[in-house]
């Protein structure tokens, strides 16, 4: 990372950031070409070690590319606001960013699909019942996203700056 001074390596920071975020970029290779998705995403942490969720259709070319598993990446960021400034070229931006690779591959173990699909739920539906462990599950694709590797970046305002609404 060129701009240490914006480097976040806190396992906490890197949840705060994740947890502001919905929409997750899936960045998969399609022979020598990236290709990537925005997806809904979710996340759990273990220790330093977060494992990042994406659900949607079982079929695609999303799944095509990844079958039975695959390298793959994701990037959530947030914008947090733009610097006030008269001159366009000493504007500033301010935002936070998380970036990631791993393996993917769908969830096959039932368990592990209904456990995703109740964070899903508590995340973008909290009102409605998140309970999954008798409902069919069968139609939608649960893709796991295990992370090697993650790094983190910031560039926040002055207490003082407007921030993006």
């Amino acid at each position: 990372m060129r701009r240490h001074d914006r480097d976040v390596s806190s396992p906490d920071e890197i949840e705060r950031i994740l947890q502001g975020c919905a929409i997750g970029r899936l960045g998969l290779m399609d022979g020598d070409v990236p290709y990537v998705v925005p997806m809904h995403m979710v996340y759990q942490r273990d220790g330093e070690r977060f494992t990042v969720y994406f659900h949607g259709a079982s079929a695609g070319h999303r799944g095509d590319l990844i079958g039975e598993g695959a390298p793959a990446s994701f990037e959530v960021d947030r914008m947090l606001g733009v610097s006030p400034t008269d001159d366009p070229c000493n504007t500033t931006t301010y935002y936070e960013s998380v970036m990631g690779r791993g393996w993917i591959e769908p969830c096959r173990d039932l368990a592990v699909k209904r456990q995703a699909l109740t964070l899903f739920a508590q995340r973008f539906t909290p009102h409605l019942d998140s309970d999954f462990s008798a409902k069919p599950v069968d139609f939608v694709a649960v893709l796991r996203l295990r992370v090697d590797s993650v790094t983190a970046k910031r560039n926040a305002p002055p207490s003082d700056a407007p921030t993006a609404g």
